[in-house]
C-alpha cells in the first residue's frame, strides 16, 4: 500500500461522514505522537473521529491502523 493508497482510504471514510451531513469540529484537534492525521466531524449530536496513525507491536510489527471512534453529545468532554 503506497501513501497515496493510505490518503484515499482516509479521504473515503471521512467523504462518507461528511454526505451524511457531518461536519469539521476543529475545537477538538490536539495533536499526539504518531498521528498522521485526524478529523472530527459533528453533527450537533455526536462526534466523529477518524484517525490515521502509525503503530508498532512488539519488534518486527509496525504499520498504518485507520481508528473511527463515534462520541455521544455526553462524551466530548
Amino acid at each position: 500500500m503506497t501513501y497515496a493508497d493510505i490518503n484515499k482510504m482516509f479521504t473515503a471514510e471521512v467523504s462518507k461522514y461528511l454526505a451524511l451531513g457531518y461536519h469539521f469540529n476543529t475545537s477538538t484537534m490536539n495533536a499526539s505522537e504518531g498521528e498522521l492525521g485526524k478529523v472530527d466531524l459533528t453533527d450537533g449530536k455526536e462526534v466523529v473521529r477518524v484517525l490515521l496513525r502509525t503503530f508498532s507491536k512488539d519488534w518486527d510489527k509496525r504499520g498504518v491502523e485507520l481508528i473511527v471512534d463515534v462520541y455521544k453529545r455526553q462524551e466530548w468532554n
